[in-house]
């Protein structure tokens, strides 16, 4: 595991994997209006960013209390609640790939 609980490159790739997937699939709205397209991606976008940083909040629980109590912070405070909420949704969106993707996540 990456030092200060950062998530892993391979978690990175799987979080750019499915927000890119979903503005893809998008093509239609773009296809049929440009402004339909802008505001299909960014709903589609912040639905997809919601959901993996409540996925990543489940799949994080020690991180988030020590987070939620503001203990052993190791960086200055400004940066601790950002960064707990970009580690929760890099790893629930890694978690949805996994998902999305079996045997995505086995030894290779």
């Amino acid at each position: 595991m990456p030092k200060n609980n950062e998530p892993s490159g391979e978690e990175l790739k799987k979080a750019g994997i499915v927000v890119g997937i979903t503005n893809l699939l998008l093509w239609p709205f773009y296809y049929a209006d440009s402004r339909w397209g802008l505001f299909a991606s960014i709903f589609a976008t912040s639905a997809v960013l919601y959901a993996s940083h409540e996925v990543g909040e489940s799949k994080r629980p020690v991180e988030n209390s020590l987070a939620r109590l503001g203990l052993f912070q190791q960086r200055g405070a400004s940066n601790a609640e950002i960064e707990n909420a970009f580690n929760n949704t890099v790893t629930g969106a890694a978690a949805i790939y996994d998902w999305l993707v079996p045997g995505s996540n086995g030894p290779k």
